[in-house]
């Protein structure tokens, strides 16, 4: 209708990767599906599909999507490519340097111990020479070792940022042998960073308050961008 009625020049579906994906044997995926259903229902326009990562555009989020793009004929006769990647930037870019260690005993037992076995695997991988010299580790501290969900770590940027993955916990490679307070980092990776990782500008970042509720026994990492905002920390 849009495209015959009201002239539509171009379209775009975005969705994520696993749309792309050809799951349980299948020979086609759902954006194969869909890219076929366009192509014989709407020959007016030509049509590109692409999977692109946030990372490669100047963000330290690894964030891949899978984009579907649809342009009339009349205009062009085929959609143009991507930008070429973006200069890989740092995740130190986003992360507001100086700022105190999460104290431990702030973490429920459950993410002691996982912060732990995290930090192990980073002595492990240092010891193995597959850590870079500098690199920022960044855990998901509310996945466990041996459970359900594997444990995350991503270097020297954040993994996929989703509603529900509010616990991700930095920490400075370099240093971690050290006692958490002589560290670059070992704290929450806080809302106003989560913000700028997504593409918000630090200082547009800074002006948003986390939303959620203040966690018991001071738990919860938006309770204490929270409690740092009222006491003028930034």
């Amino acid at each position: 209708l849009f495209v015959r009625r009201a002239g539509l020049l171009y379209a775009l579906v975005e969705n994520v990767q696993g749309c792309a994906n050809r799951l349980n044997g299948a020979t086609k995926s759902f954006m194969d599906i869909l890219l076929e259903f366009f192509e014989q229902e709407l020959p007016e326009m030509v049509w590109r599909l692409d999977s692109l990562n946030a990372a490669n555009y100047g963000l330290a989020q690894s964030r891949n999507r899978v984009f579907l793009q649809g342009l009339r004929r009349d205009v062009k006769s085929s959609v143009p490519a991507p930008l070429p990647a973006f200069e890989p930037v740092s995740l130190r870019d986003f992360l507001k340097p100086g700022l105190p260690p999460t104290p431990r005993d702030s973490l429920t037992k459950t993410m002691q111990t996982n912060l732990k076995n995290y930090e192990g695997l980073v002595r492990q991988k240092k010891k193995d020479g597959t850590i870079p010299r500098g690199s920022l580790a960044v855990f998901e501290l509310d996945r466990a070792f041996g459970k359900t969900y594997n444990p995350s770590m991503t270097l020297d940027m954040s993994p996929c940022l989703k509603t529900q993955l509010r616990y991700l916990f930095v920490v400075s490679t370099d240093d971690v042998d050290l006692a958490d307070g002589q560290r670059e980092f070992s704290r929450w990776i806080l809302p106003f960073e989560r913000l700028s990782l997504q593409g918000v500008a630090p200082d547009v970042a800074l002006t948003m308050r986390a939303g959620g509720t203040r966690g018991e026994g001071h738990r919860d990492p938006f309770w204490h961008f929270d409690l740092m905002a009222e006491e003028g920390t930034f």
